[in-house]
């Protein structure tokens, strides 16, 4: 009995020891209801912070440890016209038109807020660009989405510093200027609006997400003939 005890037990640590151990999973792959979330994909994404809510979608660029990165296409409208006429009631349209402006930016969501709500296989026929960075790049122009007392607000500036704890944003505010009318002093004074940035930090644990405007590479890389 003491022998056959023995050999069950080598058996037993034998097949545990031959057992492969599960592989971590890479930072580059998400798991979804449907499957892992890849490079390519596009995706829809819940991002929550404090109990506000954003919705999200794009295509899947890049994926990393801190980040999810879709790249997303914006469609604006403009109205140019003569002015006063394009607005007549009824009229105004024959003196107006409209235009479709298209721009491209990269949304970078923190992983943590973001819950996958769909997915569509890439069909590996999308190019795209992955952004160099593991962070939103900074010393770049940028819209911020934050959930700040309940609510959604943007903050829209300059990205100077990203860290695990803060973002940092030069944002502009306008301030009413006091100034003489001249070097002498003489003519009174005058107010008037100036422009200043002023540096805003903005708490990681409150960021839904930083848009940044996508550049294709190549353009104005092309050779013109004159």
């Amino acid at each position: 009995m003491r022998t056959t005890g023995i050999r069950i037990l080598l058996v037993s640590w034998t097949v545990l020891a031959a057992a492969p151990a599960k592989a971590a999973e890479p930072a580059s792959v998400a798991q979804t209801s449907d499957g892992q979330m890849v490079v390519g994909d596009d995706v829809r994404i819940r991002v929550e912070r404090h109990g506000t809510r954003e919705q999200l979608a794009g295509m899947l660029v890049k994926l990393n440890e801190h980040w999810i990165v879709l790249r997303c296409k914006q469609v604006q409208r403009t109205r140019k016209g003569i002015p006063y006429a394009m607005d007549i009631p009824l009229i105004g349209g024959w003196f107006a038109k409209t235009h479709n402006v298209s721009s491209d930016e990269h949304l970078w969501i923190p992983r943590e807020a973001a819950t996958i709500e769909k997915r569509s296989p890439s069909n590996g026929k999308s190019n795209w660009q992955v952004p160099a960075e593991e962070s939103p790049p900074t010393k770049i122009a940028c819209k911020v989405d934050i959930a700040l007392h309940g609510k959604l607000e943007q903050r829209q500036g300059g990205l100077q510093d990203v860290t695990d704890e803060q973002l940092v944003v030069s944002v502009p505010k306008v301030v009413s200027v006091t100034a003489t009318q001249n070097a002498l002093g003489i003519g009174g004074q005058k107010k008037h609006d100036e422009t200043r940035y002023e540096r805003e930090r903005l708490a990681r644990q409150d960021v839904l997400c930083v848009r940044v405007p996508y550049v294709d590479p190549s353009f104005g890389t092309h050779d013109h003939e004159h």
